[in-house]
């Protein structure tokens, strides 16, 4: 994992505690409070009093994880592959490539998978976001 396209891809979701904020996540993955609720296993409510939870924390992790591997390896934009070198920095033109692999996850996850049976999202939104990791790690050692 590359620091760099870590925090350039997750930065935002971050809170200044060091915790995932359940409201941002969603934000990056273009999903609503509903479904982050539904994810997290509580009510919108219990999101909008406390986004950044210790409680939510084990499952926002799982979920920044299987996001941050979409746009680093699924995506190839981790500057390793890229440049073949790690890097600590990222150029602006870097920026824009973490981004749009950014826009690329959020889609992915939106687009309905032979191999699923379905959205990756709705997989992950039913309780079995192991499957669709198992998935996301197949495709990239398939890729290397």
């Amino acid at each position: 994992m590359n620091l760099a396209v870590f925090m350039e891809a997750t930065g935002s979701a971050v809170t200044e505690k060091g915790r995932y904020d359940a409201r941002s996540v969603g934000k990056l993955l273009n999903w609503s409070l509903e479904e982050m609720a539904q994810y997290l296993g509580v009510s919108a409510q219990t999101i909008r009093k406390g986004s950044d939870a210790r409680s939510h924390q084990a499952k926002l992790q799982e979920l920044a994880g299987l996001y941050q591997r979409l746009v680093e390896g699924f995506f190839g934009v981790c500057l390793g592959e890229r440049t073949g070198k790690e890097r600590s920095h990222l150029s602006s033109t870097d920026r824009s490539l973490v981004k749009r692999a950014s826009a690329h996850a959020s889609a992915w996850l939106n687009t309905p998978i032979a191999a699923l049976g379905g959205r990756p999202k709705d997989l992950i939104l039913s309780g079995r976001l192991a499957v669709v990791r198992a998935l996301v790690e197949d495709i990239i050692a398939d890729a290397e």
